[in-house]
């Protein structure tokens, strides 16, 4: 089931609220999010910081985990940058579920602008404090 109302983990994020991060679609090991490219998210050349990217990537990995439980943290995670966005682009995250073992969680974060050019792809493990439900 896709849900379209994000739970209070995503609501109560207040990083991602101050950076303009949203989750746009919420399922069971799936999660999207979205935020546009403002002035402060660029670096001296004029494009994202890569930290954009992988803060928009950890947000996504957090909101998909917290759809069945709560408690899972990133133990691991690792970027691979394609391509750059543009200021005022649109960056929108899609996170899915790669495996999931008693304690350990692994998802893969694609990210891609709004003409659907991939930008990077980033591999989140995460470590769950107690056994899955």
């Amino acid at each position: 089931m896709i849900k379209t109302e994000p739970d209070p983990y995503c609501k109560g994020d207040k990083f991602a609220a101050k950076n303009g991060m949203v989750v746009t679609e919420l399922g069971e090991n799936f999660a999207k999010a979205q935020m546009t490219i403002d002035e402060s998210f660029l670096n001296g050349l004029d494009i994202p910081m890569g930290g954009v990217y992988f803060t928009l990537g950890d947000f996504t990995f957090g909101a998909a985990n917290q759809y069945i439980t709560n408690g899972v943290v990133t133990l691991d995670a690792s970027i691979d940058f394609i391509a750059s966005a543009k200021l005022g682009d649109t960056v929108t995250a899609t996170c899915t579920q790669v495996s999931r073992a008693r304690k350990i969680v692994r998802n893969v974060i694609e990210m891609h602008d709004q003409d659907g050019k991939l930008l990077c792809v980033m591999r989140c493990t995460g470590y769950r404090k107690e056994t899955w439900n």
